[in-house]
């Protein structure tokens, strides 16, 4: 019986090429001689060490490349030579003010090159001018170890540092020159894995090996052919953990907002729209806010500078707005008793709510029936933390009919949050400037043991409707969806809802 081992292809593969070197081998350069796919490569490199015919070692090393702020000049001189030739184009002397200009470099960049400028002593300062000096002036026409170093990775994109850098007269002090600045060169600690023939590799090797033909299943062509005899059939383990696929698929928070729109069109409502850019006359004084409301404040609401107002000359409900913040119109309100400012309403906003394409639509059809909802972007100065953000999504909605009452406002919502996974829900009175009755609404969380706010409801009032022509009860709502998102995904931080976190995205269930 022959003593000449079998081993499938890969593996063979390997055991020849180590042969043939006398020193260990990196991983990624087998990769590129045998054009083998780096998975199958480390798969079969793990089996003949579990046999062993080899031993691999993580072997560390330093790798460096120009940084950020190295960028600029992979194309010229570092900032400092292009200061002083600029200086002695100007007789050794310049107001800092002016070194920006005089270099060609950007002011910023002239300034961060101070402090190299002095170390190396290039110049000395005379009050708000700098001077070239002496080593300033011979420097110019002399390469710098730094320079010649920053020189060789300009030509590369990564340097390893190993033994034959380091032969180089100018490496050790240009490196030790170029780290001491901030982000001109970037360092990093990388691994390569050496793999290399043991005693009982190399007796193996020197009996001859033999490439073992294998096969992954019978096919029809083996069977046809007959060569089923003369194969091995490769042996498949059922325990063995198979490779992770990260196929694409819709972004959490997306699939949040297609739920929220789907479960109201499937309970009849259509969906509406209203602009990002919005005027105060529809997102406050429309809904019956007060001009001197705190959310209409600077530090509450953004405000455009361009265009700062809008014209509202041709809008006619500019009157019975007035009149009903003045003194309640027709509405039966004694209003808010103030003189109403015109102005104030003709001032351009980034909206607060989706109310406002609520409150548009209402005009348009103000005697219903109508069961409307809109989503989208709203902006607040909020301060950003764990459970606050600037820019967030809200759902809106309203229902106008002659039969409408607060029971069916609590169905609507608690039937939507029911859909969306929670169990338990609850209303509780509140207070709005626009609506009468008022309704906050909870949701209690298991894993915290409480109730969480998500968001306001209730019944328009009559200096809501009136002006718009409507004598029939609204019910509306305003909720937040981005909390919803939080509890639905159990982030404990609502900004991580925006960033780019891969392995969150590729984890997170695709089916909620």
């Amino acid at each position: 019986m022959s003593d000449i081992r079998e081993f499938p292809n890969d593996q063979y593969r390997i055991l020849n090429h180590l042969k043939k070197s006398s020193d260990a081998v990196t991983i990624a350069d087998m990769v590129g001689e045998l054009k083998i796919d780096q998975i199958f490569i480390s798969a079969s490199i793990q089996t003949l060490g579990e046999m062993g015919f080899l031993e691999v070692d993580e072997e560390l090393f330093d790798e460096i490349k120009i940084g950020k702020e190295g960028e600029p000049f992979i194309k010229s001189e570092l900032p400092e030579k292009t200061i002083i030739k600029a200086l002695d184009k100007n007789e050794g002397l310049l107001h800092i003010s002016k070194l920006g200009e005089a270099s060609g470099l950007e002011q910023k960049a002239a300034g961060k090159t101070l402090k190299v400028l002095d170390t190396k002593k290039w110049v000395e300062k005379n009050g708000p001018e700098l001077k070239l000096t002496e080593l300033g002036k011979k420097a110019i026409d002399v390469q710098g170890d730094d320079e010649k170093l920053f020189d060789l990775l300009r030509k590369k994109e990564k340097v390893i540092i190993d033994d034959t850098l380091k032969k180089h007269d100018f490496f050790q002090n240009g490196f030790d020159m170029l780290k001491k600045r901030s982000q001109i060169i970037n360092i990093k600690q990388r691994s390569k894995k050496l793999v290399k023939l043991i005693a009982k590799g190399k007796s193996l090797l020197s009996k001859g090996i033999k490439e073992l033909k294998e096969a992954t299943q019978l096919t029809s062509e083996l069977l046809k052919e007959g060569r089923w005899r003369d194969v091995a059939f490769k042996a498949y383990d059922i325990n063995a953990e198979p490779a992770r696929l990260y196929p694409g698929k819709i972004h959490p928070f997306q699939r949040i907002i297609n739920e929220t729109r789907r479960i109201y069109v499937e309970m009849g409502f259509t969906e509406i729209d209203s602009p990002h850019v919005e005027s105060a006359f529809w997102d406050f004084d429309a809904l019956f806010q007060p001009q001197d409301h705190p959310a209409r404040d600077m530090q509450d609401t953004f405000y455009m500078k361009t265009p700062a107002s809008v014209d509202l000359s041709k809008e006619k409900l500019v009157s019975k707005i007035r009149e009903t913040h003045e003194n309640g119109g027709d509405t039966g309100s004694t209003g808010w008793g103030y003189k109403w400012n015109l102005d104030m309403a003709k001032k351009v906003v980034l909206r607060t709510h989706t109310t406002a394409a609520s409150v548009r639509q209402l005009r348009k059809t103000p005697q219903g029936p109508l069961k409307v909802f809109c989503i989208g972007k709203v902006f607040r100065r909020e301060t950003v933390d764990y459970k606050h953000l600037p820019v967030f999504t809200q759902v809106d909605g309203i229902i106008v009919d002659k039969n409408a009452s607060l029971a069916h406002l609590i169905g609507i919502i608690t039937e939507f949050y029911r859909k969306m996974g929670f169990d338990k829900i609850d209303v509780r009175p509140a207070f709005f400037p626009y609506t009468e009755p008022s309704l906050e609404v909870f949701v209690y969380l298991e894993e915290k043991k409480d109730w969480v706010e998500m968001g306001g409801a209730g019944i328009f009032r009559k200096e809501v409707t009136v002006p718009m022509g409507c004598d029939l009860p609204v019910l509306a709502w305003g909720l937040g969806l981005e909390r919803l998102a939080m509890f639905k995904f159990n982030l404990t931080d609502i900004r991580d809802i925006y960033i780019a976190n891969i392995n969150w995205l590729r984890e997170v269930m695709s089916c909620l």
